[in-house]
């Protein structure tokens, strides 16, 4: 998936995703939000358990973006388990990013 990045650089936004990824197992209320998105509590904890954090999601930069201030980048999900990272990609790591650093921050590359 292409995106336009804001607001972050790629290593920060690299280590937001772990940061997630980390926090998500033991988090209440990131836990709340992949229940609320009817994700397996119990898939997640077993590909986090069983696949490295860092192999989950990768990310990479494309270089400039539409405009000066972004940065297009590519976020790749593991084939192991691309549905569930992609769905904690989309319901738990997404929202995350956009409430803590703004809701322009990520945003699809058209």
């Amino acid at each position: 998936m292409e995106w336009e990045l804001r607001n972050l650089n790629v290593k920060d936004l690299r280590s937001e995703i772990q940061r997630t990824l980390d926090e998500l197992k033991s988090d209440p209320a990131l836990r709340a939000m992949a229940t609320q998105a009817n994700l397996d509590l119990d898939e997640i904890d077993r590909v986090l358990a069983t696949t490295g954090k860092d192999k989950l999601i990768e990310v990479e930069s494309r270089g400039a973006g539409l405009d000066p201030a972004t940065t297009a980048v590519i976020v790749a999900f593991a084939p192991v388990a691309a549905k569930i990272v992609r769905d904690i990609w989309d319901h738990v790591i997404l929202p995350r990013i956009r409430k803590d650093h703004g809701s322009n921050t990520l945003s699809p590359k058209s």
